[in-house]
């Protein structure tokens, strides 16, 4: 009888938690998709931890090309990519060898990424359009949301454009 009753425990307990599992969710994101400067920094926050790993391996971004979108790109290669808060913020600089030209439309793919429960993120369809725009507005509300460990640890000796 007792095994029973440990039985339906694990059961009523422990079961519904692994059954209802969902996977991250993007919370916020600086800046939103839509027009973006050439040099630009970038901060997504999600709900729930992602697997380092799969960030690193499958997040690329995709240039417009006639027809479509080109290759995929390592997003990582392209810039500073940082994981923090328990791998929950992605913190992205671009490098400025890799600064895309003005009206280069830009989509960024994260169909690949897990969270660490092993569920898919699925995609954000996340489409920028580079533009001639001012950048220090955009930095100005990153100031808002980050520490000053993480803008030495992104922009370090370019924190002066800051």
């Amino acid at each position: 009888m007792g095994g029973l009753v440990a039985i339906a425990l694990l059961v009523f307990f422990l079961l519904p938690p692994i059954i209802s599992q969902e996977p991250s969710v993007l919370v916020e994101i600086i800046p939103p998709p839509g027009p973006l400067p050439r040099e630009f920094a970038a901060l997504a926050r999600f709900d729930k931890p992602l697997d380092k790993e799969s960030v690193l391996d499958t997040l690329v971004y995709r240039i417009e090309q006639s027809g479509g979108y080109g290759p995929p790109h390592s997003v990582e290669a392209a810039g500073k990519l940082i994981l923090k808060d328990g791998n929950r913020t992605l913190l992205f600089m671009v490098d400025p060898h890799n600064l895309p030209r003005i009206g280069t439309k830009i989509r960024i793919e994260t169909s690949g990424i897990m969270g660490e429960n092993g569920l898919l993120v699925g995609d954000l369809g996340l489409e920028y359009t580079i533009s001639a725009m001012d950048p220090t507005p955009l930095y100005a509300l990153l100031r808002e949301h980050l520490s000053v460990t993480d803008l030495l640890r992104i922009w370090g000796e370019g924190l002066d454009s800051f």
